[in-house]
């Protein structure tokens, strides 16, 4: 590992205890699972980890995160943060940084280095009835992000419209509107009484990753790094499912983490939160090292 794989792991570790200690299930999915499959850990270019709790355990999940988690340890959601764009928490490192380049110009969305925790529900059995689940999810997610952010110069014609009536319903709902009725869609099809699940918080093609919920719904830990994490019993069936033939390793030049960020393991966010124009001076000079623009600007 990494230095930055290893603090994440460290947030991981934590979880994982936590989960544990209270018996709320949960397993690694995406890029996590292919790790623990093929290389025993982190993909060796990539620093994402990612869990998934069914939706069912999910609040409760969050409730005791924020009660029982080590002080140096946050929930992050759109549900505190008016800029967050995900629809899913992250449960962040307070005492570093990671800043995406889209969350520049907002100071309230500076985040710590942090693991993803998806919450995984079922969708329903019917074709139709779970196309219409899938439009309804979009429509609240769509919504969610113009209600948050302002009118981009290069939306035009129904999605300017879009982002111009989402802001002016922030004027009777707030900012969370939309973030709690996808929710409440996702609760009406609980992940361990569902035949059939699906990526839901993927931006792609929802119907590409639905599946048997019986993939997951049993878990078989594998080594990942100095432990073992839970993954999908047929996370073979999973991965090829995402992945197709996951055991081929992408062209060497691939072999790099896809995020434009400031990371650094050393500086709170909150000190560059107080402080947005090092973020800027970082992003348009393009600096290598998170440091360079504090020394300018003290």
């Amino acid at each position: 590992m990494n230095q930055l794989q290893e603090r994440i792991f460290k947030i991981y570790q934590e979880v994982s205890k936590l989960c544990q200690k209270h018996d709320i299930p949960y397993f690694a999915i995406g890029g996590t699972c292919l790790g623990a499959v093929r290389h025993q850990g982190f993909i060796p270019w990539d620093d994402d980890l990612d869990i998934a709790i069914p939706i069912e355990h999910y609040e409760e999940f969050l409730t005791l995160a924020r009660k029982e988690l080590p002080s140096y340890l946050e929930v992050y959601d759109g549900f505190d943060r008016p800029h967050h764009l995900c629809l899913f928490s992250k449960i962040i490192d307070q005492r570093t940084t990671y800043i995406h380049e889209t969350q520049k110009d907002y100071p309230d969305s500076y985040m710590g280095i942090f693991i993803d925790v998806m919450p995984i529900s079922g969708v329903p059995s019917d074709r139709k009835k779970r196309e219409r689940f899938y439009k309804k999810l979009r429509w609240y997610a769509i919504l969610n992000n113009h209600s948050r952010f302002p009118i981009r110069s290069r939306s035009k014609g129904s999605r300017q419209l879009l982002c111009a009536f989402s802001h002016g319903m922030n004027i009777f709902l707030p900012k969370q509107y939309y973030l709690k009725q996808y929710f409440q869609l996702l609760k009406k099809y609980p992940f361990f009484s569902s035949q059939w699940t699906s990526f839901v918080w993927l931006d792609s093609s929802l119907d590409r990753f639905t599946m048997p919920s019986k993939w997951f719904q049993k878990q078989v830990m594998l080594p990942f790094e100095k432990d073992r994490i839970p993954c999908p019993k047929d996370y073979d069936a999973v991965l090829k499912k995402q992945y197709q033939d996951y055991w081929i390793l992408p062209p060497v030049q691939d072999r790099v983490a896809p995020h434009k960020s400031l990371m650094d393991l050393h500086r709170s966010y909150q000190e560059y939160a107080k402080h947005p124009e090092w973020v800027n001076l970082y992003f348009s000079q393009k600096l290598s090292d998170p440091n360079e623009p504090l020394k300018d600007s003290q």
